[in-house]
């Protein structure tokens, strides 16, 4: 059995445990595991953050094999790391860290640096798509 036909079973068998608890919850059921409803809305949560964890681990795990099998996109891979690195670089230098009673200076330094990073790459994003568009239009 390949290994696509293993994780198709994985996500099969998680979107009905997922689809089991979410009926539970509309029904307001109160069978055996729990005595009220915010047992199944943990449950449902817990199960989105394994899935979550298990989809970044074989992304992840994918990512290295590809790069193990082909060493020439291992110069790209690394010219991007550093690329999405110098730009996290930049928005750390560009973020303001005033913290407050609820929240650390460092804390809101890094929520900045998060924020400045996607805009950075949001516009990189939009423009990429513009210079597309127009190229293709007058090509």
């Amino acid at each position: 059995m390949n290994i696509s036909r293993i994780l198709t079973i994985v996500v099969i068998l998680l979107s009905v445990v997922g689809i089991v608890l979410w009926f539970l919850i509309l029904g307001g059921n109160e069978p055996f595991p729990y005595d009220d409803v915010q047992g199944y809305i943990d449950s449902m949560l817990r199960l989105g953050e394994w899935m979550a964890y298990i989809a970044a681990f074989v992304t992840l795990l994918f990512a290295i094999y590809q790069i193990a099998t082909n060493p020439r996109s291992l110069k790209k891979t690394l010219i991007t790391v550093a690329g999405f690195l110098v730009v996290v670089g930049i928005a750390y230098a560009v973020a303001d860290g005033t913290g407050s009673d609820a929240v650390s200076e460092s804390g809101s330094k890094w929520v900045g640096t998060g924020l400045y990073t996607f805009y950075f790459l949001a516009v990189l994003a939009i423009a990429s798509i513009v210079y597309s568009g127009i190229t293709k239009r007058f090509s």
